[in-house]
């Protein structure tokens, strides 16, 4: 998932966040008062595609391989850089920076306080496990989301393994202004009215990218073979019994899926996209040839991307857009990443046997 820079049409105003990072101490600790809602601000932290328009210091830009928002799950992502400050003291270093988070604590309901207290705010926590070329760069991070009047006091705490480790990051790594920059970034993406604007842009997307281990003749064979499709299309105890594929734009894209207690979901769509090998969009908005749909589930489009990564391995990626941000939020509570990440690994496991 390649995410340009989106325009700036205000000033970055790094020197809005409050950076602290002591002499002896192995942390760094940033706060700013973001002027958006809590949801709105932790929308931006966990949902892959927005993560991908502010994250990383001015000019940088993000490429998500693989996001598993729940607690142990990955996220893995290549930063982008601008060309090496030529006063840095690591000239000529590579432009990529390989990442690795993995999420330790998720929390994002209000806990009561006691008598007079506040309520805790919500938390993200993960360990950043790679960081570019530093192999002992390990460190782990705890984010805070303060609700104050109507706005989110964002405080971002990373403890390094050394006060050296940490010195080091500053110095050499420019990791205090990095952040302030970051921060910015955030808060200039979720101020204001282009917030709403960019994500009604972008169809409210949800996004899953993975590289698989398997040819991308063998997945676009999985997507649209009926039979193979029912082996691996839903996460288990779910499954699929019935499956019905009319390979063409306009054409019937039909599932029947089964789970424990006899529970039973039709689900009626139409393709809009076929590009053999490279691309499958369909949606459930849609009948056969076109035809409106009367009523439906969700509602939303789903466009799988393949791309051959070399080395029989492909890069796999689902957008599924909708029509509104509430919608977009529906599907992520009902399991988005959860579910299409567990039908993405029985995906794998299908087809590893076909030749």
């Amino acid at each position: 998932m390649n995410s340009a820079l989106p325009s700036l049409a205000l000033p970055l105003d790094p020197e809005s966040t409050d950076t602290v990072a002591a002499p002896g101490s192995a942390l760094i600790v940033q706060t700013r008062l973001i002027k958006a809602p809590r949801a709105r601000v932790w929308a931006a932290w966990t949902d892959p595609a927005q993560l991908g328009q502010w994250w990383g210091p001015k000019g940088f830009s993000v490429t998500t391989e693989l996001f598993e928002f729940r607690v142990g799950g990955h996220w893995v992502f290549t930063m982008h850089g601008p060309d090496p400050d030529p006063r840095s003291s690591n000239p000529g270093g590579p432009r990529d920076f390989p990442s690795h988070i993995v999420w330790t604590r998720i929390e994002s309901g209000a806990h009561p306080g006691g008598a007079g207290m506040p309520s805790d705010p919500w938390r993200l926590d993960y360990e950043h496990l790679q960081a570019d070329s530093i192999d002992t760069a390990m460190f782990k991070t705890a984010v805070s989301f303060e609700e104050q009047g109507g706005h989110t006091l964002l405080k971002w705490r990373a403890e390094f393994g050394s006060v050296e480790l940490r010195d080091m990051v500053v110095r050499d790594y420019g990791a205090a202004q990095g952040g302030r920059e970051t921060t910015a970034r955030l808060a200039h993406h979720t101020e204001g009215d282009g917030f709403d604007a960019t994500g009604s842009a972008q169809g409210f997307p949800l996004v899953l990218s993975r590289v698989l281990p398997v040819p991308r003749s063998l997945v676009w064979r999985a997507w649209t073979t009926p039979e193979l499709l029912k082996s691996w299309f839903c996460p288990k105890p779910y499954g699929v019994d019935r499956c019905e594929i009319d390979l063409r734009p306009g054409g019937r894209f039909h599932t029947h899926m089964f789970g424990p207690d006899g529970w039973g979901s039709d689900n009626e769509g139409s393709y809009l996209e076929v590009v053999p090998f490279e691309r499958l969009t369909f949606t459930d908005l849609l009948l056969a040839d076109w035809a409106p749909a009367a009523t439906v589930a969700l509602g939303f489009t789903a466009s799988i991307q393949l791309q051959d990564t070399g080395g029989g391995g492909t890069k796999y990626t689902v957008i599924a857009r909708h029509g509104s941000a509430e919608a977009r939020a529906r599907h992520a509570k009902m399991g988005f990443h959860e579910g299409w990440g567990s039908a993405t690994s029985q995906l794998v496991e299908a087809v590893k046997s076909l030749g």
